[in-house]
C-alpha cells in the first residue's frame, strides 16, 4: 500500500501504538475512545506489517460483536477509505487487509476459539468474560493481548492481573 492515510488518532491511540508489552489493558467509561483507538492500532499493524498476521477480535456474544466493534470496524476502514466489500466474509465474519486476516468471534462457546492460534488478539469488553476464556484465548496468541473494559468492577480479575500494563487510565 504506497498511499497516504488519514488517521485522526487520540492519546489513546498514541498510547496503545507505543504499548510494547505483551497484555495492553484500556480501562475506561462508554464513548472514551478505547475501543475506537485499538482497532485503529489494529488497522495500522496489518497495513504496516511486512508479513501477513491473524488478528482476532473477540467479545462475549455475537450480536454484541456486531453492533459494537465490528461496526466501528467496518466505519475506520471507509474513513481511511479503505473498506471494500469483497474482503469482508460476512457469512464468517472476517476481513481480509493487506494479507493480513481479521477475524471477529464471540466466545459464548468453548469449541470455537480453544484451537486457533493468532498474532494478536483484541478482547472488546473483557469484564463480559471469566478468566479462563481469556487464559484460552491469550495462550494461543504469539505476539499482544489488547484488552478493553468499562471499570465497573474495581474488584474484576482484570484489575486485579493486568493493571500494570495499562495503556489508559
Amino acid at each position: 500500500l504506497n498511499r497516504e492515510l488519514k488517521l485522526e488518532a487520540t492519546p489513546v491511540f498514541e498510547r496503545n501504538w507505543a504499548a510494547t508489552k505483551r497484555f495492553v489493558v484500556n480501562q475506561g467509561a462508554t464513548r472514551s475512545s478505547k475501543t475506537y483507538s485499538i482497532l485503529q492500532v489494529l488497522i495500522v499493524k496489518a497495513l504496516s506489517s511486512e508479513t501477513p498476521l491473524t488478528i482476532s477480535i473477540v467479545r462475549k456474544t455475537l450480536p454484541a460483536l456486531k453492533k459494537s466493534v465490528l461496526r466501528d470496524f467496518i466505519h475506520i476502514l471507509e474513513t481511511m477509505g479503505l473498506y471494500d466489500e469483497t474482503a469482508h466474509n460476512k457469512t464468517d465474519n472476517v476481513y481480509e487487509l493487506n494479507g493480513s486476516t481479521f477475524e471477529f468471534f464471540s466466545i459464548d462457546n468453548a469449541v470455537k476459539y480453544r484451537g486457533s492460534k493468532r498474532d494478536i488478539l483484541f478482547i472488546n469488553e473483557a469484564n463480559e468474560l471469566i478468566f479462563e476464556d481469556i487464559f484460552q484465548l491469550q495462550v494461543r496468541t504469539t505476539m499482544q493481548v489488547f484488552i478493553d473494559y468499562n471499570p465497573s468492577d474495581n474488584q474484576s480479575w482484570i484489575c486485579l492481573l493486568y493493571t500494570s500494563d495499562a495503556a489508559d487510565e
